[in-house]
């Protein structure tokens, strides 16, 4: 049996956008913008990005047994240092858990900017599992 780990690069850059992230607690030290400069981005762009995930992630064997297939979005911030932080998925599961683990291990972004100050960004990014039967087996 083949599997595959698909990102939806495209879909991505939809949830990317401003428009649908949430406004955070405001922190008594935190200024809270609601434009920014552009957005947060993964060192090397959306290729990489896509490339880090698929180089990193790992079908889980449990759920591979069990035929266990789907798509996790996965969400997160990246404050003004590039951080990663605040990673949570949208279901709970086994291909849930291994999405959180990658992102969660994700290298510094490049932070965006408010007014010309860094500034916490929300992100979306969906991870799909699908399982393929092979014929040659």
């Amino acid at each position: 049996m083949k599997f595959s780990i698909c990102l939806f690069i495209c879909a991505l850059s939809l949830f990317k956008e401003g428009k649908l992230r949430a406004q955070e607690p405001i922190k008594k030290e935190e200024v809270v913008f609601s434009v920014i400069e552009g957005e947060p981005s993964f060192s090397g762009g959306d290729d990489s990005l896509k490339s880090y995930v698929l180089s990193n992630i790992k079908y889980p064997k449990q759920a591979i047994e069990e035929r266990v297939e789907g798509l996790v979005l996965v969400y997160f911030k990246v404050n003004s240092w590039g951080h990663v932080f605040g990673v949570k998925a949208d279901k709970d599961n086994l291909l849930s858990i291994e999405a959180v683990r990658v992102v969660s291990a994700m290298p510094n972004w490049w932070p965006t900017k408010s007014v010309g100050m860094p500034s916490v960004f929300h992100y979306i990014l969906p991870v799909q599992f699908k399982l393929e039967i092979n014929d040659e087996l």
